[in-house]
């Protein structure tokens, strides 16, 4: 990974602005990159000029003018950033997952990443398996066998540190000797849990730490919202072990099955009580205890 931009003060500066959208934001680095302006150029500009080159009404001008007011705090963020050993990759950047910038498209992908490990996993495939805390047996044995298969076949799983079935797919995949993509609810500046226990993994290229929380937020309030679409856009493929709780993804994979896209669910006994036959009948492709599909069901 190449030593932290000096840009990257104006990237999380911009990429948590509270009142303009997702899309707004991506399309304000879209705009600065096809004018082949750098950030740090468009901010020397004066308001005047930012309204005659970008035609940007005053409400814009003045949010923008208070970016480069604050411009020495986003400095100092980002210097802190570095020190604690994190990245900062911004959509438009090489190492940003090209899946994932794809899947979810200008609306919906985060504009920058806060990142900490092997940026190669970025863009590797990989897949999550969706389950519960609230599980069956099957669902257990299930994410057992997925995950052996995927670290047999090299395919990086997506995972997050959270007490619960997330971390028991983390805890297996490094203990089998797999890579992960770990999604963080928390800015990496305001992080609860630390991520010491995981320095070996690091070294071994084996995680890959992602954020998109601004670095001094830990309220998390949001975060399942943003789990949610991080392991949809991430995923090439997504296994559904068992599903009980209403989650955001599952209106993400029901708005994907009506495209016809592929998910597989576990096949679930008669006496489950779980969503998983839901999904299936409403075109999921159901699967066996291994993950293979099953051709003839009842």
């Amino acid at each position: 990974m190449e030593p932290i931009s000096p840009e990257a003060a104006y990237w999380v500066a911009i990429a948590h602005l509270p009142n303009w959208s997702r899309e707004k934001i991506n399309d304000f680095f879209d705009r600065l990159l096809r004018n082949r302006f750098a950030f740090h150029d468009f901010f020397a500009l004066k308001p005047e000029e930012w309204e005659g080159l970008f035609h940007f009404p005053q409400e814009e001008i003045a949010i923008l003018k208070s970016v480069q007011e604050k411009f020495p705090y986003y400095a100092t963020i980002t210097q802190k950033i570095s020190e604690r050993g994190f990245d900062v990759v911004p959509v438009h950047s090489r190492f940003y997952s090209a899946h994932l910038r794809e899947k979810l498209g200008k609306s919906h992908a985060p504009t920058l990443f806060y990142t900490k490990g092997n940026i190669a996993l970025f863009n590797t495939p990989a897949a999550c398996i969706l389950g519960s805390n609230h599980g069956s047996g099957n669902g257990l044995i299930f994410i057992q066998n997925l995950v052996r298969r995927f670290v047999k076949e090299d395919i990086t799983l997506i995972t997050t540190i959270e007490p619960g079935y997330h971390r028991y797919i983390l805890n297996l995949c490094l203990q089998f000797g797999g890579r992960s993509l770990v999604l963080l609810d928390q800015g990496v500046l305001s992080l609860k849990r630390p991520l010491n226990a995981f320095d070996q993994y690091v070294a071994n290229g084996q995680v890959l730490f992602l954020s998109t929380v601004f670095p001094k937020n830990n309220n998390g309030k949001k975060w399942a919202l943003q789990r949610d679409l991080l392991q949809y856009g991430l995923a090439k493929d997504i296994f559904i072990a068992d599903a009980i709780e209403k989650r955001e993804i599952w209106r993400w994979i029901l708005r994907g099955l009506r495209q016809n896209k592929t998910f597989f669910v576990r096949y679930p006994e008669e006496n489950e009580k779980s969503a998983n036959r839901y999904f299936i009948a409403n075109g999921a492709i159901p699967v066996d205890l291994n993950g293979k599909i099953i051709k003839k069901f009842d």
